[in-house]
Order: C-alpha cells, then sequence, then structure tokens
C-alpha cells in the first residue's frame, strides 16, 4: 500500500503492522525480504546484457561542478543522525567502495541520515515554510508521543541499483515496539498536528545512503559508457561486503542502532542529500 492509495484518515504504516499481527519477528522479516528482494531485483537488471550502465545523480554532479546553482527541491523531513560507531562502519564500507568506483560521491559523515518520515519534498522554499510553520510548535509533542518507546536496528546490509548503495536495516525481532511501529506513531502525530503529509517511503525499509552515482567514468571502457565486467565486479564486492558483515559483523553490539525521541530532528530545504538549509527539534 502507498501513501497516495491510503485514505486520509488511515496510516498508512498500519497496513504491514496489521497484516503480521504485531508480529516483530514477521515484520523484521519483511524488511529482510524487501531488501533481499531489491538487491536481486538490480542484479539481475545490472547484469542483464541490455543494462545501459549506472544513472549517474545530474543535480548533485551539478552542484559540485558549480555550488552557486541552486537545488530547487526543497522538503521537510524527520530525520535520525546515526551514532559514532555506525558513522566508523559507513566510512570503512564507504572506503572500500571508492577503491573499485574512485568517483562516486561518497555521502559526508556529518550529512549521513536516515528518513522516519518524510513529510514533503520537491517543493518551493514558500510552500516549506508555511508547513514548517505548522509543525514546529507541535514537534515537542510529537516526540512526546513517544516517551518511553524506541527501536533497535540491526543487521547492517548494503542496499544498491543503478543510481546509489545504501546502508540497510532491519527491525531487531527481539523487541515488540519496531521500528515500523515507530515510523506509524510519528506519521500519526504529525497527522494530528494537521500538518499535511505525503510520504514517499511507506515501504519496509530503514537505510542510509552512503554513496551517488555522479559520473560513468567508473564503469566504462574503450569509449563506451558501459562494461559489463566492471559492473560485474562491482556488485561481486558488494556480495562479498555483505556476506563479511553478516558474518563477522552481525553478532557485535557495535552493529545495532536505537531510535528513540530524542534521535528525531525535523529538517527543512534543501535537504535531500543529507545537508539541510534549517532543523527544530
Amino acid at each position: 500500500m502507498t501513501a497516495a492509495q491510503a485514505p486520509d484518515n488511515t496510516n498508512p504504516f498500519d497496513a504491514l503492522i496489521d497484516a503480521n499481527a504485531a508480529d516483530a519477528a514477521l515484520i523484521s522479516a519483511a524488511y529482510e525480504q524487501h531488501r533481499t528482494n531489491r538487491n536481486k531485483r538490480n542484479a539481475d537488471l545490472m547484469l542483464d546484457s541490455t543494462f545501459e550502465g549506472m544513472v549517474p545523480d545530474t543535480v548533485l554532479s551539478g552542484l559540485l561542478a558549480n555550488p552557486s546553482v541552486p537545488d530547487v527541491r526543497n522538503g521537510l523531513s524527520i530525520w535520525a543522525r546515526p551514532p559514532k560507531h555506525i558513522c566508523g562502519l559507513v566510512k570503512n564500507l564507504q572506503d572500500r567502495l571508492a577503491a573499485l568506483a574512485p568517483n562516486i560521491w561518497i555521502v559526508p559523515g556529518s550529512y549521513l541520515h536516515l528518513t522516519v518520515l518524510e513529510i514533503a519534498h520537491s517543493r518551493t522554499p514558500e510552500e516549506i515554510a508555511s508547513l514548517v510553520e505548522v509543525l514546529r510548535p507541535h514537534f515537542g509533542r510529537i516526540k512526546d508521543c513517544l516517551a518511553g518507546q524506541s527501536s533497535r536496528l540491526v543487521h547492517p546490509q548494503l542496499s544498491f541499483d543503478a543510481g546509489a548503495i545504501a546502508l540497510s536495516f532491519v527491525p531487531d525481532v527481539s523487541a515488540s515496539y519496531t521500528h515500523h511501529h515507530l515510523r506509524r506513531d510519528v506519521s500519526e502525530a504529525v497527522r494530528k498536528s494537521r500538518t499535511p503529509l505525503k510520504a514517499r517511503y511507506v515501504v519496509p525499509t530503514a537505510h542510509i545512503t552512503v554513496a551517488r552515482f555522479v559520473s560513468i567514468s567508473d564503469f566504462g571502457r574503450d569509449g563506451q559508457p558501459t562494461d559489463l565486467a566492471r559492473v560485474a565486479k562491482w556488485i561481486r564486492t558488494i556480495e562479498e561486503i555483505n556476506r563479511e558483515l553478516k558474518s563477522e559483523v552481525w553478532s557485535q553490539p557495535s552493529s545495532s542502532w536505537e531510535i528513540g525521541p530524542e534521535s528525531l530532528t525535523a529538517f527543512f530545504g534543501t535537504n535531500w542529500y543529507g545537508h539541510a538549509e534549517g532543523s527544530f527539534n
């Protein structure tokens, strides 16, 4: 179910919880299935002989070439910044990815974020300003609705497509209150504040974007935009990293991440890449 399909008086995050009788193990399995299926689907697409190549982020590459060119995609979202130990894990993975594709854009550590709830995207500054005016006075109460509740994310794994790479997590099965419950409750509190809400991401995902493609140069050869051998090596490397994460990292406490009300901050403006013009908590 998508936000567009859900009636205005329903919470789109309820669908997964209700379908799985609020069972943490089943909800976590849905997150795992989503990321596994997505990686398989993208691997099949990118290894096919008809694959036309990586898809650079042209807005980002333009901003890197000329920072004075404005990004017109203004948004408003509630984020959780990762703790230091997760940022350290991300940095190690970014270094390995950059060694193979030196022209990818590595998300700076201070930009790393997990979107708990996207309220609006690709709007004008004036539209976002009006939403901030509605949301800001209620934000303390929105966090208060989570008092005593927190969600724990575990089992980091790289997720990928032809445009970007992310570090994804699944909800911990040992707690009945999952990350999807947290997303539902934040969404409900925002709705009750009468802030207009259009969330794009209601699928079972919890991820931090760690790198984006801004060039095709790492995956071409002899003037051709795509060398399938290089693409195949890229995917093999990601799959190898994921096997290492599962066997060597998942069992370590430093691989988990707890998100509670104190973790939440609203960011607004041109926040697409993780550096927002404004914030409040």
